[in-house]
Order: structure tokens, then C-alpha cells, then sequence
């Protein structure tokens, strides 16, 4: 079980997670889980995950971060939110170069820009955040996660399927996924898992 990194920010359950009201659950829960990139979406799995190894907090695949239908959502864009309520796992677009092709623009800035207004988001609202990332060692984003000391880095073994609009999965993609954990310590974690980002019975 993963605890809170002592010296960086604060992340006592009580505190920092406050528990959510059935409604805001219903609410949060009643909407898809939010997109990779325009259309995919994250495997259930990736929560089961965050339980397991993170078992002290309350994680939630957050929709209204990135809804699936985020590049003509009228919702508040990611760039607008300053604050984070609950310890969410997001998954932004993977995107390297702006495209700037649709009413939502600011949403298709490069992904490290994503990465960087979330780390912000996270460590000034002293609220654990977990980010759905591909492994691309020769970015740039990449290293610096890599050596952050408030940021535990969780490696999927097998490439992650994930689910298309309609809800079927896709074939496995064609790289290896991470989770960037803000908020615990500079560490590495391997897990075996399934394509779907389960842990696999009996493996830690």
C-alpha cells in the first residue's frame, strides 16, 4: 500500500479527501469515463488498479475532466480549473503537436501541456491525482515525471486495449502505459497486469 510522501503535499485522508455525497457519486459515476485522445476510452481495470495500490483513498475515473464528447462540451475546460475535489484518474489527450482544428482548441494543446496544468491543479489543491500516460522515454515530459519526488510512477506489463466510443474495446495499442501518481513518492512500481489494466491474481 502506497502512503503519502512526507515534506511534499498534504495528503491525509481526512484532510485532503472529503467524503463524497451519494448524489455527487451518482452524478460523478452516471456520465462516461473520460477519452484518450478524441475517441478511446480508459480500461476499467486502471481503478481496480488504483485501489490495490493506492488503497487509502477514494479514486474516481473522473468524466467531467475529459468528457467523451470533450471538444464540443459546453463544460468548464480543464485549462479553466484551478482546484481538484476528488483524487481523480485522467487521461488527457496523447497528442505531441497542437492541432487547433476544432471549437475546443485550448483541450488539443500538446499533451505535455496537459501534464503540467495538472500537476499544478493537483499539488495546489493537496488532493492526489493519478494520469493515465504513454511510455515515451525520448519526451521530454517524460524524463521530468521520472524524477520528480512527488510523483510515484505505476508500469503496466502488457499494452492496455481501450474502449472505443460504443464501449468495445479496441485492439491492444501499440505502446506501453504508466500512471503518474502526484502527490506520493519518487518511486517505480511494476505491475503484472492483464490488457485491460487489472493486476493479475497473485501478482503485486
Amino acid at each position: 500500500m502506497a502512503t503519502p510522501e512526507k515534506g511534499g503535499i498534504l495528503l491525509e485522508k481526512e484532510k485532503a479527501i472529503p467524503k463524497l455525497s451519494k448524489s455527487t457519486k451518482e452524478k460523478i459515476r452516471g456520465t462516461p469515463i473520460q477519452t484518450l485522445a478524441n475517441i478511446y476510452v480508459q480500461p476499467e481495470g486502471i481503478k481496480s488498479t488504483m485501489d490495490k495500490i493506492f488503497s487509502d483513498f477514494e479514486w474516481i475515473q473522473d468524466s467531467t475532466m475529459y468528457p467523451t464528447d470533450w471538444l464540443y462540451s459546453k463544460k468548464k475546460s480543464i485549462f479553466e480549473r484551478k482546484f481538484f475535489h476528488v483524487a481523480a484518474i485522467l487521461n488527457p489527450p496523447y497528442a505531441e503537436v497542437c492541432q487547433k482544428k476544432s471549437p475546443r482548441a485550448k483541450e488539443e494543446m500538446p499533451l505535455k501541456f496537459h501534464i503540467a496544468h495538472i500537476l499544478k491543479i493537483s499539488r495546489a489543491s493537496q488532493i492526489p491525482t493519478a494520469i493515465l500516460l504513454p511510455v515515451r522515454p525520448g519526451k521530454n515530459w517524460y524524463k521530468k515525471l521520472m524524477i520528480m519526488p512527488d510523483v510515484t510512477k505505476v508500469f503496466f506489463s502488457k499494452e492496455l486495449t481501450f474502449k472505443n466510443m460504443e464501449g468495445k474495446y479496441m485492439p491492444p495499442a501499440k505502446f506501453k502505459s504508466f500512471l503518474a501518481v502526484v502527490g506520493f513518492k519518487n518511486e517505480k512500481v511494476f505491475i503484472k497486469s492483464d490488457k485491460r489494466g487489472f493486476i493479475l491474481s497473485g501478482a503485486t
